[in-house]
């Protein structure tokens, strides 16, 4: 269940520039009714992560396959690009279950999601699969490359345990952006707080 919901939530990364509906981000933190609350990096907005059909036949049918938009709890977007440039996102996915991070863990996730990123995604390299601390949390942390419709991407991912529940945030971001973006995403992944 693990697998396919961590794999699951990956499907929304992609939205390229289209989005239901966005509403500017303040200062205040995401606060959300599944038990708990993110700050966003400023200026990103929220977005439903619904793509419209035709986007989603543009898609590799590895990544149509994994789509539902149900699946993510939140999601963020930089929208004040060029509207052909991709869209860094930072998407949460609520897992039910509190994940014990354990060593164990770690090498199981890293060989399962290894497998399936890689039948995924075109060119993908996987960077770092390690723990890491996001202000008092401890998390699995991913940072990994693919390519996707020509664009050169970043994936930032980590799974992080709460007392009920879990979160996967991941967020995406075109490979020029990249270390801006990875320190921008860790201050956000830092900020969580469960209830």
């Amino acid at each position: 269940m693990l697998q396919r919901t961590l794999s699951v939530g990956l499907a929304l990364f992609f939205l390229l520039c289209v989005v239901s509906a966005a509403t500017a981000q303040d200062a205040t933190p995401y606060k959300s009714n599944k038990g708990y609350a993110v700050q966003p990096p400023s200026g990103w907005e929220w977005v439903t992560g619904e793509l419209e059909p035709a986007e989603l036949e543009r898609l590799p049918q590895t990544i149509r396959e994994h789509y539902d938009p149900n699946t993510t709890d939140a999601m963020f977007m930089d929208l004040s690009g060029k509207d052909d440039a991709f869209k860094d996102n930072l998407n949460v996915v609520v897992l039910d279950d509190v994940i014990p991070l354990s060593p164990e863990l770690v090498e199981e996730l890293q060989r399962i999601l290894t497998q399936q990123y890689e039948s995924m995604f075109e060119s993908f390299n996987l960077e770092a699969f390690e723990m890491a601390q996001y202000g008092p949390h401890s998390a699995v942390k991913i940072l990994a490359t693919y390519k996707l419709l020509d664009y050169e991407l970043v994936l930032f991912q980590a799974l992080m345990s709460g007392p009920k529940n879990s979160l996967v945030l991941t967020c995406t971001m075109e490979k020029s952006r990249r270390d801006d973006r990875i320190n921008t995403c860790g201050q956000a992944f830092g900020s969580v707080k469960f209830d």
